[in-house]
């Protein structure tokens, strides 16, 4: 009997869905190892950026080492204790310390010796020689010295005799708490430092203009507790809540921000441009930029110890190019650093 041989039928509809599944799954596996390579890439790139902040955070802030001139304290023979705030020349050869806690001014020579002292706590503006808070000082052109008298609502001028020459009304102005004060040859320039603003004010007590509100962008402040001038049209501003310096043009605004990780409590610029802003960072330092605002370094003693540049409350440059701080109970000179004089 014959037997009939079965014929083998292709399948075309097979063939296909087998075709199909297969280009699906290289596609897959395409995809796949298009996705594993670019998380490979991505991760090569991060930890590449990892080793170079790593690098960065490594680096070492220059020292910049500095002489000290003098130091006034409360040790000096009749000072007395006090705790300065501000401090500024008068004469040709003398220093005045606004002492905030115990409401009076300090007078010392350049020799380190304590000359006299004046004032007590009062609220009584008719009366001279009281003080409630006398915080930030300044200078003029002529050997006069200004304080700041912060809760009296008042800057008070004296000769190198201790007497007063000048009161400026800051009174019924929307003053809050001003702690900070310069002058520019024209205008006090003060840091209204409760009311987030820098005001201008002329000698007759006349409100010249008025930057700023509370804030953090451009025009704001927060707390500014200082402020300082290049006598060139520039402007300084220790925006103490802000963490950061703002570098002002004449019309209050934005030439550059300089930023810091804590608060700044204390600015000053010497004639090179140079900015030294005392900060809370790191326990408290002197950090130094040049006029582009790029950093050059910390300031330390010859020792190498930055301990006393650690709780600035207030700094300005001398007509004779020395720096002037105050912390606590102490006040330095100390002369200025190389670094960064084109």
């Amino acid at each position: 009997m014959a037997i009939k041989k079965k014929k083998y039928v292709k399948n075309k509809k097979s063939e296909e869905n087998v075709l199909n599944s297969n280009v699906k799954v290289q596609g897959k596996n395409n995809n796949s190892n298009k996705m594993i390579s670019r998380i490979l890439v991505a991760v090569v790139v991060l930890a590449c950026l990892w080793e170079v902040f790593q690098t960065i955070g490594n680096q070492e802030v220059p020292q910049l080492k500095t002489n000290l001139v003098m130091k006034f304290d409360s040790g000096t023979k009749g000072a007395g204790p006090f705790v300065a705030w501000g401090a500024a020349e008068v004469g040709k050869d003398k220093i005045i310390i606004a002492d905030s806690k115990n409401n009076r001014l300090v007078m010392f020579n350049r020799k380190g010796d304590f000359l006299k002292s004046w004032g007590s706590h009062g609220t009584n503006n008719k009366k001279e020689n009281q003080f409630n808070e006398p915080s930030g000082m300044t200078s003029d052109d002529h050997g006069n010295a200004y304080v700041l008298d912060c809760w009296n609502s008042f800057i008070k001028g004296f000769n190198e005799k201790g007497d007063e020459i000048a009161r400026i009304s800051l009174g019924d102005k929307g003053f809050y708490g001003p702690r900070g004060v310069d002058f520019d040859g024209n205008s006090f320039v003060v840091a209204d430092t409760g009311s987030h603003r820098i005001v201008f004010i002329d000698p007759k007590s006349n409100i010249v203009k008025i930057w700023g509100s509370l804030g953090s962008g451009d025009d704001h402040f927060n707390n500014p507790i200082a402020v300082t001038t290049d006598k060139k049209g520039h402007y300084y501003v220790a925006d103490m809540d802000n963490h950061r310096v703002q570098y002002l043009d004449a019309n209050g605004k934005k030439i550059k921000y300089i930023k810091f990780n804590d608060r700044v409590s204390a600015v000053a610029v010497d004639k090179e441009g140079r900015v030294y802003v005392g900060t809370d960072a790191n326990k408290g330092e002197v950090e130094v930029f040049n006029s582009d605002g790029n950093a050059l370094g910390t300031l330390v003693d010859m020792a190498g110890s930055g301990d006393t540049f650690r709780n600035i409350k207030f700094m300005t440059i001398t007509s004779d190019d020395l720096l002037l701080m105050t912390s606590d109970d102490s006040v330095y000179l100390y002369q200025l650093p190389s670094v960064g004089i084109k």
